[in-house]
């Protein structure tokens, strides 16, 4: 979604709708589980029970200047975990990621993991493979947990690149991708591990030639 606006289609993309007008400038991710859909962008999370008829709206409070909600996880109708990147806006001092969590299905939030740093999007993406193996990834950041958030341990192995998406397997063995930022111009890359990060090896490397080159998004149909 872009202009506070999201789009949906009910005949598999012949025609699409645009008539669900969300309450924040851009969508950074969108997910739709149990009958629910869950929105994110900037300091707002999104939540329509029809649709995107309707939006209830929650407003997260940085612990820097600016948020940017840019990933959404959920495990059941009432575990769900939202990922920020944040910053001083001015002057540009300072960068942080966290993870929130909440055990209630959005009513109240708790921080599950907060990382500080010189760099932006520190965190990016988060998934999980059961309902206490989880994994977030960001800027030269990787972190996994074994159980559900409560703690979270980070990858030993130097990861090397920007994390926009990830995938894994199973407990060991999962997928990242993005771009490692190799001066004068970043490749799109794909990287994986097969010890939860204490290693990472290089699958795929697509030079830039004038931009940065960048991966954004990945699926797998199983796990052959």
């Amino acid at each position: 979604g872009a202009l506070n606006k999201i789009y949906r289609t009910s005949n598999f993309g012949t025609s699409w709708d645009s008539s669900s007008v969300a309450p924040v400038w851009k969508v950074e991710d969108l997910v739709h589980k149990d009958g629910s859909t869950w929105a994110c962008g900037r300091n707002i999370l999104l939540r329509s029970t029809n649709i995107g008829e309707n939006w209830i709206t929650t407003t997260f409070v940085p612990i820097l200047q600016q948020m940017n909600l840019s990933s959404i996880y959920i495990i059941d109708s009432l575990r769900i975990f939202v990922v920020s990147y944040e910053w001083n806006s001015y002057p540009l001092t300072g960068w942080a990621g966290r993870v929130q969590k909440s055990t209630d299905g959005g009513s109240s939030w708790t921080n599950s993991l907060i990382i500080y740093g010189s760099s932006s999007r520190l965190l990016n993406k988060i998934s999980f493979i059961d309902s206490n193996s989880g994994f977030v990834g960001g800027y030269n950041s990787f972190f996994y947990t074994t159980n559900a958030g409560a703690n979270w341990t980070e990858g030993s192995g130097a990861i090397n690149m920007e994390v926009e998406n990830l995938h894994f397997l199973d407990a060991e063995t999962g997928y990242c991708i993005g771009n490692d930022y190799i001066p004068p111009v970043g490749n799109a890359c794909v990287k994986y591990t097969t010890n939860h990060g204490s290693n990472w090896n290089n699958q795929l490397s697509i030079g830039g030639q004038i931009y940065t080159s960048q991966f954004n998004g990945v699926y797998f149909a199983n796990n052959l």
